[in-house]
């Protein structure tokens, strides 16, 4: 600093220039250092799925506009609150995978509890589950460009992290033909009631049609595997993991470093500056 307390930009970097060498070993230092810890690191595997959203209808509405009685219980799991604005079946799919209903769902449909909590011996609810751990490694997202539904899981096992994505992709798959042919059923009885009560040709020939739709559409819900998810790019078990990435780690500590000695360097030679004033 000058006389008034100015701070000399040239004098600094003229100092830091020549406390390169320090600087360069702190960087080198906690490169090493950072890289280290990486190893200490459970290395983790992330399964992706690449699927299309069957949307047989353009959207699914409200109950006083003909939303199946399943689906509405789906979108109430997904935490929406049904009114007369339709809601896309991707969106319900979408929120119904990231719900803790179905995740409860999948806790009690297969053994997955002990490898998602894996070493952790606290006590967990399926709330904390999902809040803590579930939630963090799942990903789900629609691509806006292509429509397509993408998931993928993290996990320290990569066949587990293969395992929970099919798990997801069969269980949707199974919640939505179920809900679809409880409806269908329902409806199905309805329509031979109001047939064996109906008076007119006109009103037999209707319930007739009605009846046949609904018995194709049962037929077709209970023969298709893919009901509501086709998948495009299956999951696999992954070869490379996706964490630790130690090239990352080493460039943290590279920076991290660099400025570690930088500060002292600066604050050294302020602190020499100040004692010769």
């Amino acid at each position: 600093m000058n006389e008034n307390n100015e701070v000399d930009i040239v004098e600094q970097i003229l100092n830091l220039w020549s406390s390169k060498i320090s600087i360069i070993s702190w960087a080198v230092s906690l490169g090493i250092i950072f890289t280290l810890l990486s190893y200490t690191t459970d290395p983790r595997f992330e399964s992706k799925a690449v699927l299309n959203v069957i949307d047989e209808e353009s959207s699914m509405t409200s109950p006083s506009l003909g939303l199946p009685s399943g689906f509405g219980g789906l979108a109430q799991s997904a935490g929406f609150k049904l009114n007369e604005n339709s809601i896309p079946l991707s969106v319900l799919v979408v929120e119904t995978i990231r719900s803790k209903t179905f995740f409860k769902h999948l806790l009690e449909k297969s053994d997955i509890k002990d490898q998602i909590v894996g070493d952790d011996s606290k006590t967990f609810s399926y709330i904390e589950m999902h809040e803590y751990i579930f939630s963090k490694e799942l990903g789900v997202f629609m691509d806006r460009e292509t429509g397509l539904l993408h998931i993928s899981y993290t996990h320290t096992s990569s066949v587990f992290a293969r395992d929970i994505v099919n798990l997801i992709i069969d269980e949707i798959n199974n919640i939505f033909r179920e809900n679809k042919i409880e409806e269908l059923k329902k409806a199905r009885e309805y329509f031979e009631a109001e047939y064996e009560n109906a008076v007119t040709n006109s009103i037999k020939t209707s319930l007739s049609f009605l009846l046949e739709k609904n018995l194709n559409e049962t037929m077709l819900a209970n023969v298709r595997d893919d009901y509501v998810l086709k998948i495009i790019d299956e999951p696999v078990i992954p070869a490379n993991k996706s964490s630790p990435v130690r090239s990352m780690y080493l460039i943290f500590g590279l920076i991290i470093g660099g400025l570690i000695g930088s500060l002292i360097a600066v604050i050294r030679f302020n602190f020499l500056q100040s004692r010769d004033i």
